[in-house]
């Protein structure tokens, strides 16, 4: 009987982005820089994607990510915390996440 015990090399995150952010909800665009955070473990080609947590998707107009920027604009009508995630996935489909969150207050 033998029990074979694989390492799943996790990608790691390094370096800091503001993981609390207060906005007013009829602010037009917010941008947020994470290209202070390294990956690293990872190969050369990643892919980076911004996403908000399932279900919540409303409270968003817009969600993207460019050249280390997320990008995003509050549906006007949302009031409350809600969060993003800056996800980073490898070509071997291995990814890392880091939460953002986000309090959404009254103008």
């Amino acid at each position: 009987f033998n029990l074979e015990v694989r390492a799943n090399h996790m990608p790691v995150l390094t370096g800091s982005v503001d993981k609390n952010l207060s906005v007013f909800r009829n602010e037009p665009l917010t941008t947020v820089n994470v290209s202070s955070l390294a990956f690293s473990d990872f190969e050369e080609s990643f892919t980076v994607i911004a996403s908000t947590v399932p279900g919540l998707e409303y409270a968003f107009t817009t969600l993207n990510y460019s050249s280390g920027i997320v990008t995003f604009k509050l549906n006007e009508t949302f009031v409350g915390t809600t969060q993003i995630y800056v996800e980073v996935i490898d070509s071997n489909f291995q990814s890392v996440k880091t939460p953002i969150q986000i309090e959404v207050k009254e103008c």
